[in-house]
């Protein structure tokens, strides 16, 4: 009977621990969203908001902060980007991931397409390249930087593209001067 006591006090215990813990882990749900959407409030201070509590979700919110970045431009992109930035901070690892993820499906679905028009270059590369330079690299990130170039590297050849094996390649090389890497070279 002790036993049977113990252990109708440890499973509720365990089960109650277990509900909070997962009450705890943010996930992307709608609120997630509309914080993005937020961050081009034309109220200035619902901006600065947004982008403190998509911190608080940290790398829940950087797919969905990923995917908006390709959508927008230059200007719209900075919010984003500081708001990944902050994510990054806290978890460098698991952002870089992610961003190099994101960056790579980009890649991956464009590359062979033959008019550079349909690629839409810009803004989707350009605002991925301009996030990776705004973040403070650690030594481990920057090899999974040049990992992901040395894919790059190798597929580069293969795109439909002679614009994109230009532009891309050039703006690469740009980015490995940033963060003082070796260039890539592709044979074009």
């Amino acid at each position: 009977s002790v036993i049977a006591a113990v252990i109708g006090v440890i499973i509720p215990v365990n089960n109650y621990f277990e509900a909070k813990k997962k009450e705890m882990i943010p996930t992307l749900n709608s609120e997630i969203i509309d914080l993005v959407d937020k961050l081009n409030d034309s109220v200035e201070r619902e901006q600065e908001k947004a982008i403190v509590m998509l911190s608080y979700y940290g790398l829940d919110a950087v797919p969905m902060l990923l995917y908006r970045l390709e959508m927008v431009g230059e200007s719209e992109s900075e919010r984003l980007i500081q708001a990944i930035k902050n994510a990054y901070e806290d978890n460098p690892e698991g952002v870089m991931t992610a961003i190099l993820k994101a960056f790579s499906e980009e890649f991956e679905k464009n590359y062979k397409k033959r008019d550079l028009d349909e690629i839409g270059y810009y803004p989707k590369f350009d605002n991925y390249i301009r996030l990776l330079r705004k973040l403070d690299l650690q030594k481990s990130e920057e090899k999974m930087i040049r990992n992901q170039f040395e894919e790059f590297e190798e597929k580069i050849p293969e795109a439909g593209s002679d614009d994109f094996k230009f532009i891309f390649t050039e703006d690469i090389n740009k980015l490995c001067a940033t963060f003082d890497m070796d260039s890539i070279h592709t044979g074009f």
